[in-house]
């Protein structure tokens, strides 16, 4: 199987899991957002959406998104607001037979740490470098790995906007 078949079934997975959950916003209302726009801000993670449950996330910051491509996180425990060594861009995906599609891309989501091992830039992030990336309504957006390893099993991540 190739990564292209991988990145199929991992948007189906991520489509069927959307119909089948639930949340405070109103979730089938039609939503007409631009995501080069909509994504700028503040999210933090607030659920984790499989296909078969649903687990509340308590989140441990926020991360922003720049206009600039740049991202930032802001730790609740030490106070400390980072900009991130990473950027981040959208790109709209083709999509045969049906309407487009949005993948989030992340460079430099990893560190190196002296000891040879690596660790994310912030702790409420899949680790994956290439995402699905849904609005839900204006306040809630949706994450899915398309990652080859991401496949069984894997959640949506759900954020809100931080107001």
């Amino acid at each position: 199987m190739n990564m292209k078949n991988f990145k199929w079934i991992a948007i189906l997975l991520l489509l069927a899991g959307n119909l089948f959950s639930c949340s405070d916003d109103k979730v089938n209302e039609e939503v007409d957002i631009n995501p080069e726009k909509a994504i700028l801000g503040k999210w933090e993670l607030v659920l984790l959406n499989g296909a078969s449950d649903e687990k509340q996330y308590i989140p441990t910051g926020f991360v922003e998104y720049l206009p600039d491509g740049q991202m930032a996180w802001y730790d609740y425990a030490t106070k400390k607001y980072t900009v991130l060594d990473t950027k981040y861009w959208l790109e709209k995906e083709d999509n045969p037979g049906g309407d487009p599609y949005w993948t989030l891309y992340y460079r430099g989501l990893w560190i190196k740490l002296d000891d040879g091992t690596r660790h994310l830039l912030y702790p409420d992030s899949q680790g994956c470098d290439i995402q699905h990336c849904t609005f839900i309504s204006n306040n809630r957006m949706g994450l899915t790995q398309l990652c080859v390893f991401a496949i069984a099993g894997s959640y949506t991540y759900i954020y809100k906007r931080k107001k």
